[in-house]
């Protein structure tokens, strides 16, 4: 399996993302990244959202981009709801928290619990409008699509200023090559999710999504997700999991660092020559995974 390159734009250029030079110690971290991949944690309070910014306050931000050393931030399977809730206010800190500090966020996928392409954004309209302020005000914020919102499109952009990136991403990190995606498509022991996988991404549905009106997609995305939950109920972990060759294909490619989500499990663990990360979900706390220089650490959120 060799994944896409993609070259994130940055000020009309394209660039690799890189990290500069590590600024732990102001940062105020404890990293460790030694011979037994052990990876630090720690806990971050976040402030609520702040939803204005004065000219003052732009120009300071603008200054501070030009000084501020940048720490890259991965999460994944958030998981918002319509209208709102816990998860979405913890998400909205989550990005003040992020653009205080000038950090990179990527979202691997499922950022949304369920997305159903240009027209559901009234559904989302309030951590949409959070998104949007905190771009304008200097967040650089990445999302890949997942299972539940593969259907993401230029409507995200123009409503949230976040960049939507395609499923398979290669960052150069600290010297090392990561890669970033949602996580399962190495999921290879259940065939059965993986044809349902390829069928609903191809480009014949994806276009007849686009047409079909927002009352007819709630309720075909309705019956999927029943049947899917069924289903998942009837299978074993083994089936549902990431399959550890799947992972090692790619580190084999020359990958040193593999970061996905999907398992809804945090798992941080050498695989061949590479790491692998697996981030946790949002379903009942806030988690990330940091990086500055090839140097870890997970971020447990209150």
């Amino acid at each position: 399996m060799q994944p896409d390159t993609y070259r994130v734009p940055e000020h009309d250029r394209e660039v690799l993302i890189a990290p500069p030079r590590d600024e732990a110690v102001r940062l105020g971290f404890r990293f460790i990244a030694d011979a037994d991949h052990s990876v630090a944690s720690r806990t971050v309070a976040l402030k609520p959202p702040q939803p204005h910014l004065t000219h003052e306050d732009a120009a300071l931000a603008s200054a501070a981009d030009q000084t501020d050393e940048k720490r890259h931030l991965f999460v994944a399977d958030v998981h918002l709801e319509p209208g709102g809730g816990p998860r979405t206010r913890r998400f909205e800190q989550f990005l003040e928290y992020a653009r205080d500090h000038g950090d990179v966020v990527y979202v691997l996928g499922d950022l949304f619990d369920l997305w159903l392409g240009a027209g559901h954004e009234a559904d989302y309209a309030q951590v949409l409008a959070t998104m949007k302020s905190a771009t304008q005000r200097g967040l650089k914020l990445y999302l890949l699509p997942g299972n539940r919102d593969f259907l993401m499109g230029p409507e995200i952009a123009r409503h949230s200023g976040a960049t939507l990136l395609p499923e398979h991403v290669e960052l150069q990190l600290g010297g090392q090559r990561c890669l970033i995606c949602h996580g399962d498509q190495f999921c290879t022991a259940d065939p059965r999710y993986q044809r349902l996988r390829f069928w609903v991404r191809s480009w014949p549905v994806r276009a007849a999504a686009r047409l079909l009106p927002m009352p007819l997609k709630r309720w075909l995305a309705a019956c999927i997700k029943r049947r899917s939950d069924s289903d998942l109920i009837q299978k074993s972990e083994q089936q549902t999991g990431l399959v550890e060759s799947e992972i090692r294909k790619v580190i084999d490619h020359g990958i040193d660092v593999v970061i996905c989500g999907h398992a809804h499990n945090r798992q941080a663990r050498a695989i061949g020559h590479g790491r692998l990360f697996v981030l946790d979900d949002w379903h009942d706390a806030a988690t990330a995974l940091a990086c500055i220089n090839s140097r870890w650490e997970w971020l447990d959120i209150p």
